[in-house]
């Protein structure tokens, strides 16, 4: 839910069979999303994460921030969704890069999913040596 009175920008396109409208009124964009699901906002669940560089070769870098002690559980999945790694991770109370090895997976196109108690992210990640 947005807050209110608080100055805010949102952005709500509507598809439909007919096409694709997008309204850029502020008052009627948040009363048709209001009522929709949640997926209507790009409301971030959890801290917003990075990971670089991609493609990577060895080594890949989560770059999220945690609260002290937060853990987040991170995992590699194939194409086919296979789990291919978990590991987990524990915050420091800022940004911090974790190092996550892809040593022993071979080349191609991978999902690195990202879970916590605020919720989860995903990002398409590839592997090329």
């Amino acid at each position: 839910m947005l807050p209110n009175n608080i100055p805010y920008t949102v952005t709500c396109t509507i598809s439909y069979n007919g096409g694709t409208t997008t309204s850029s009124n502020s008052s009627t964009i948040y009363s048709i999303c209001r009522n929709t699901s949640r997926l209507a906002f790009d409301e971030p669940n959890i801290n917003q994460s990075v990971i670089f560089p991609n493609p990577s070769q060895e080594i890949v870098f989560l770059k999220i921030e945690l609260e002290d002690q937060e853990e987040a559980f991170v995992e590699i999945i194939d194409t086919k969704g296979n789990s291919l790694k978990k590991q987990n991770i524990r915050g420091f109370g800022k940004v911090h890069d974790f190092e996550i090895s892809t040593e022993g997976i071979p080349n191609g196109l991978y999902l690195l999913k990202v879970n916590n108690t605020k919720g989860n992210q995903s990002h398409k990640m590839i592997i090329n040596r």
